[in-house]
């Protein structure tokens, strides 16, 4: 049921044959090798009270800036925490990345589209998403160089031996 309802979807949960309750998944476990659920939460619900949750955030659209300029999409987050009445609870928040044309254009918490009743707990000048520009081939020949610049020289420092000892010398005291 996690795995297709999520963290964020009302579940009714039965109790006995005449009692049930409307649930919230929370705190969820899993096997660290295996990804197996072992262990799940429940939080009841009360439907005419407001709850803090998160609702994932689901990209639609495409991006002329990705697919036709060959940039790439960042996304900063992929949750925002809401409040809302649990009746109105999304499932998803849906981001039209389509909106991203050019290198320039990004998208923040104040461009977001949700129903009524449901707010946004997160900053509202928080970055979702943006599109970076391909890097030139100048650009990532400074970078490797930087990275080849970086790599210490182990000649200069005495090798791999201590105070400046040979590898050799070094190695016949350890054999000994």
């Amino acid at each position: 049921i996690y795995y297709t309802a999520g963290h964020n979807t009302i579940l009714d949960l039965k109790i006995d044959q005449d009692k049930s309750a409307n649930v919230l998944i929370q705190e969820v476990e899993q096997h660290a090798v295996t990804g197996e659920l072992m262990h799940a939460a429940l939080y009841r619900v009360n439907m005419s009270q407001t709850i803090n949750t998160t609702v994932p955030l689901s990209f639609v659209g495409d991006s002329t800036a990705v697919y036709q300029q060959e940039g790439t999409l960042l996304t900063n987050i992929e949750e925002v925490e809401v409040e809302t009445l649990p009746a109105k609870l999304p499932a998803s928040i849906e981001v039209d990345i389509s909106v991203l044309d050019d290198f320039e254009k990004s998208i923040h918490i104040s461009d977001l589209v949700v129903p009524e009743g449901v707010e946004i707990l997160v900053d509202s000048e928080e970055l979702i998403a943006k599109v970076e520009a391909p890097r030139s081939q100048e650009e990532i020949d400074a970078l490797d160089e930087d990275i080849v610049e970086e790599i210490p020289d182990e000649d200069a420092e005495g090798g791999e031996g201590s105070e400046g000892e040979s590898t050799e010398e070094a190695t016949s005291e350890s054999d000994n």
